[in-house]
């Protein structure tokens, strides 16, 4: 290798030293000194040359850590960083490590500045940094070594400059600490109003919905969704969702599945998928004819501390008050046997009599009483005249609006009750000139 070759090579090795990342070449007497004859002019002329000579020495400063992982507002966060020699000269660097986030100044766990640190050739030096942060803030946490101040010498003077020297930098967001409450959701709520009666109104953290059925010939029936339409604000989620459902005093909530005579059903469900909801129906029928459908639903939330929901929060790691029950209603299913109120039922004109069946193939209950529903008398046909007509043995006669006993229904069917689905029959007890082409009955019936 000729010596241009050589002064070229040598040029290119100090270029890729001054050069390199997150190094710097510090000051000193020492390894290497760009003026003893070693360059050529031209070559000379390649290379920068500092006020002072330049040994070669890197210093490199790299954060080790972070603490805690997921820092929040208001905790002390503690930054760990090492500062290395790694220069092949023989020059201690020496400068202050210093930081910053979101506008804040690091500085030592008893809140005094970093004191200038010293790292012998090839050493290391390790060292942390804390502060609180005062608000939430996502960006770089950034840490620099610093020289001493380098100021200019003059009559005037001018402000002293602090050098960097070499820098860290490493990304981290704070947030707001999450705390956990309880609403009753009437924000978030879709509430269907089927009747002019329906209502909902929040206390201590519960939705209380009722649902009244408007009687009528027939109740209503819907689902009431929840953060369907309008979510929760960002950060926020459902943790929990607490449901109860309140049930009629003296009725056999065994039977809100109705009659079986595709009327009387009763009562709500809860849903929490895909989001919470809860499906109601009520019944103009039945043993819970006329009874509005009560409920209270109430939400478990977790978002940032100071997160506006929109409604009161009450805080769920407390006792909750438990919801207060509406009167005429208890917490809990009721049992025993129940009387359905009495059913309006028609007998259809077949020709010869009037006749319907009560119940389905699937209905579980007995006829317990009959009642002529006619402004005048008519006679209720016996099991084995319903194909004969009017004219057989058996049948009872009622006048107008008047009940059969116990003795005319044993007389009718055997028994005092009897089973159904059950056909009912029925004659005017005057000719029938063509015009009637039905006769009401009101059937008293227990399911069982």
């Amino acid at each position: 290798m000729n010596k241009r070759d050589k002064e070229q090579n040598w040029v290119q090795f100090v270029r890729v030293l001054i050069n390199s990342p997150g190094a710097v070449l510090t000051g000193g007497v020492g390894a290497l000194v760009l003026c003893q004859g070693s360059l050529s002019a031209p070559a000379f002329a390649q290379v920068p040359i500092p006020v002072h000579p330049i040994p070669i020495n890197l210093a490199s400063l790299k954060i080790l850590s972070i603490l805690p992982q997921n820092p929040l507002v208001g905790q002390t966060i503690t930054v760990n960083y090492e500062l290395d020699n790694v220069g092949m000269g023989t020059a201690s660097i020496g400068g202050t490590v210093g930081g910053s986030f979101g506008g804040q100044t690091l500085r030592n766990a008893d809140g005094t500045p970093q004191a200038p640190v010293t790292v012998a050739p090839r050493a290391t030096a390790k060292g942390s940094l804390v502060f609180t942060p005062t608000a939430p803030s996502s960006g770089n946490l950034t840490l620099g070594l610093y020289g001493p101040p380098a100021c200019s010498p003059g009559p005037v003077g001018r402000p002293c400059k602090v050098p960097l020297l070499t820098s860290a930098h490493s990304p981290l967001t704070i947030v707001e600490p999450t705390v956990h409450v309880r609403i009753a959701g009437q924000t978030y709520a879709d509430v269907a109003m089927k009747d002019s009666r329906d209502n909902s109104s929040a206390q201590n953290g519960y939705l209380y919905i009722s649902h009244d059925p408007g009687c009528g010939w027939w109740g209503n029936n819907a689902t009431d969704k929840f953060f369907d339409n309008k979510l929760l604000p960002a950060g926020a989620t459902l943790e929990g969702v607490d449901y109860l459902e309140f049930w009629p005093l003296g009725i056999d909530a065994s039977y809100a599945g109705g009659d079986g005579l595709g009327t009387g059903s009763y009562g709500a469900s809860l849903s929490q998928y895909p989001y919470p909801s809860v499906k109601w129906e009520n019944s103009c029928w039945s043993v819970f004819g006329g009874k509005a459908v009560k409920y209270a639903i109430s939400f478990r939330i977790a978002m940032p501390q100071g997160t506006n929901l929109g409604e009161p929060t009450t805080d769920p790691t407390a006792t909750p008050a438990p919801p207060s029950v509406p009167d005429g209603y208890s917490r809990t299913p009721g049992t025993g046997t129940n009387i359905a109120p009495p059913l309006n039922f028609y007998l259809v004109n077949k020709g010869t009599s009037f006749q319907a069946t009560f119940g389905t193939l699937n209905a579980q209950g007995a006829i317990t009483d009959i009642t002529n529903g006619e402004d005048e008398s008519i006679l209720i046909l016996s099991d084995k005249n319903l194909n004969s007509g009017c004219n057989g043995t058996g049948n009872v006669q009622l006048t107008a609006h008047a009940a059969a006993t116990a003795a005319q229904m044993a007389t009718l069917y055997g028994t005092s009750t009897t089973k159904y689905p059950k056909t009912i029959g029925a004659c005017l007890t005057r000719p029938n000139d063509g015009s009637k082409q039905s006769l009401l009955v009101v059937v008293s019936y227990q399911p069982q």
